[in-house]
Order: C-alpha cells, then structure tokens, then sequence
C-alpha cells in the first residue's frame, strides 16, 4: 500500500477549502517563493536525519519508507 503525504504550513484556523487548495499546489509543481517556513524545515530536517532522501544514503536505507526520492520541498510544504 502507497499513499502521499504533505506537510503544510498553515495557520491552525485554516478550514478544509483552503488546505485542499495549498495542497492541489504544493503537489502540482508550483512553488511559491519566499523565505523556509521553518516548522515545516525543521520537521523535514527530522524525518531526513532518520529516513534519507537523497543518494548515497537513501539508495542504501533498505527500510526507507520513501517511494521516490528526493522529496518535494517549497518553501510551506514537503511531500
């Protein structure tokens, strides 16, 4: 089983229209431009230190939860 997923900086008041329409962008290609969210570096920075996603050391992690690599990363999100 596969699934995909997003981490999205967004303000906790965001309702379900407006994380649909971050994430329908984010997953597209178009990436706002701008300085990191760092939440969402931060988080990244984390789950790569554990799990890489770039060679060598993601092509030698035989228990990489990672379908494809790298990852995508903008400057509000990664999936």
């Amino acid at each position: 089983m596969s699934f995909d997923l997003a981490v999205l900086a967004m303000e906790a008041s965001a309702d379900a229209v407006a994380v649909r329409a971050m994430y329908d962008r984010c997953t597209s290609g178009s990436h706002a431009e701008g300085e990191v969210d760092e939440r969402v570096m931060g988080f990244y920075e984390s789950l790569r230190s554990r799990f890489p996603d770039h060679p060598p050391l993601a092509a030698a992690a035989s228990a990489s939860p990672w379908m494809s690599t790298p990852l995508s990363v903008g400057i509000d999100h990664w999936s």
